[in-house]
């Protein structure tokens, strides 16, 4: 009998270490002084010195010993190339919004802008983890989990530290126990998202959007109602399936608890407070599909001994709404490169842009990988739209198509656009512009583009030695002078600045599994 208390009492010891360790690692100060309380005096009592000094150690400094909010490698977002701009939140005062009855709002810089010019740098307004990441991804943050703090509630979901545990549960709380159901009725990640800029502001902040609207006032989120919703052109089948879905989801909110003294129960009527709620659902469930982000990390598959970041793959887990970053319209030529720092959006120029040029981002089909015909029916399919960028009036080859001893050679006229196709090879005589008559210097051009080469094989060369800053420095410098000198589409170019997104995406969201 003796033996058996003894055993009982070292496994309740072992216990209550795990604990306290578990409560350091969670940040929970008061719960940690109280384990380790407990495990000093239990030490006493079996007279493990150690221990016992271990304890009272911790105890006499508790504050040294509590993790951090945050892991030690975050990154901080990166600063805006000429500072925030005033009218639009988030983004670079390098541009600005103009407006078209063709193309909407869109994008244009006010200067030139050259490589690298980081242009918005934007926190979610709303963002939803992928349900298939919630075991391994904090739910609000989204960074890989290496010590767990969980839900109080459910077994579901987890998060990285107390402040994101803190911030989660404003919204979680009402989406908690209905998550099995959210899952099981086959709930989008778009429509998750819809659901989540409700869950997450208290119904009061929607009454007061509505007398805001009523009244022609300013209020937060009308940033995110005035966002294109292409109802106009939608069938009645797909408003009839997003009905459905938003009386799914304001009974979930309204059995949740979230209405609280503006709710109703049963099903004999709707309060004026569920029934806005209930439009906006509808509202957020047509506005996401043209106006989300999804947020993606890099991955590099450790077990290739010889990897550089150009190996990673885009891994996605989540999805989130940027207004501002909502503005650019589609390119099937990459203009700008996309990734994330924790959940904020940095968008970042990887070619120099004109003053007065539009500046587009990539919606997903890129002529270097998907041909023009497919491009297009995505593009309709998805964002209702037929896509009239160069790359498709064009025609342009993919990348695999490419051939790397072509080049366009520009008009040394500044204001032309006229260009000359060089074979690497031949003869370098002269040429005249058929569109303005200058007459160019082929050898100096060619000269010229060798040159330039020499940055593209150092940066790759870096690459290979995962010197990623040396690399990106080179191949920054390649595509701006090249850029210059040769025109779209060109091989070397276009792998430049596919390089230097893997490198700007290895910074931070950046893994090795």
């Amino acid at each position: 009998m003796l033996i058996d208390n003894l055993k009982l009492f070292a496994n309740r010891l072992e216990a209550y270490i795990v604990m306290s360790e578990c409560y350091l690692k969670m940040n929970d100060k008061e719960k940690a002084r109280i384990s380790w309380t407990i495990v000093s005096k239990m030490a006493e009592l079996v007279q493990n010195t150690d221990l016992k000094t271990k304890a009272d150690s911790i105890l006499s400094n508790l504050d040294e010993h509590l993790s951090p909010s945050k892991d030690d490698t975050s990154v901080d977002p990166p600063e805006l190339y000429e500072g925030e701009s005033r009218a639009i939140p988030g983004t670079s005062s390098a541009m600005s919004m103009r407006r078209s009855k063709d193309k909407g709002r869109y994008m244009v810089a006010n200067e030139r802008l050259p490589v690298g010019a980081i242009l918005t740098s934007e926190e979610p307004y709303a963002s939803v983890l992928n349900f298939d990441k919630q075991n391994n991804h904090c739910l609000h943050c989204y960074t890989r989990l290496k010590r767990v703090v969980p839900c109080p509630t459910c077994s579901g979901v987890a998060y990285c530290s107390a402040p994101c545990a803190n911030a989660g549960q404003v919204y979680h709380q009402w989406e908690c126990q209905f998550m099995e159901l959210m899952i099981g009725s086959g709930m989008s990640v778009n429509a998750a998202l819809s659901m989540r800029m409700i869950t997450q502001s208290p119904v009061e902040y929607f009454l007061q959007l509505v007398d805001a609207i009523r009244n022609n006032d300013e209020h937060p989120h009308l940033k995110i109602y005035n966002l294109e919703t292409h109802s106009q052109t939608r069938e009645p089948k797909d408003f009839v399936y997003r009905t459905l879905m938003a009386i799914l989801q304001l009974e979930i909110i309204r059995a949740s608890g979230y209405f609280g003294a503006c709710g109703s129960s049963g099903f004999d009527g709707l309060t004026e407070a569920e029934m806005t709620v209930g439009c906006m659902l509808l509202r957020h469930l047509q506005l996401t599909q043209y106006n989300a982000h999804e947020v993606f990390e890099s991955v590099v598959k450790k077990e290739k001994a010889d990897w550089t970041v150009n190996d990673s793959k885009m891994n996605y887990v989540g999805l989130a709404l940027y207004p501002s970053s909502a503005y650019f319209n589609h390119d099937c030529q990459p203009t700008l490169a996309r990734y994330f720092v924790g959940r904020t959006l940095v968008l970042r120029t990887e070619r120099p842009i004109k003053a007065g040029e539009e500046i587009y981002e990539n919606y997903g089909p890129n002529y270097l990988y998907k041909p023009t015909e497919d491009r297009r029916k995505i593009l309709n399919a998805r964002y209702r739209f037929h896509c009239s960028c160069v790359p498709c009036k064009e025609n342009w080859p993919a990348l695999k198509a490419l051939p790397q001893t072509t080049a366009f050679f520009r008009c040394t006229d500044k204001q032309c656009k006229g260009i000359f196709k060089y074979e690497e090879g031949q003869a370098t005589a002269d040429w005249t512009c058929s569109n303005c008559n200058t007459l160019n210097n082929l050898e100096d051009q060619v000269s010229m583009k060798k040159a330039y080469q020499q940055d593209f094989d150092e940066g790759f060369r870096l690459m290979g030695e995962r010197k990623t800053a040396e690399a990106e420095t080179f191949l920054s410098r390649f595509v701006e002078e090249t850029s210059e000198l040769i025109s779209q589409p060109n091989y070397h170019l276009n792998v430049a600045m596919a390089a230097l997104r893997n490198c700007w995406s290895s910074y931070s969201n950046f893994f090795l599994i």
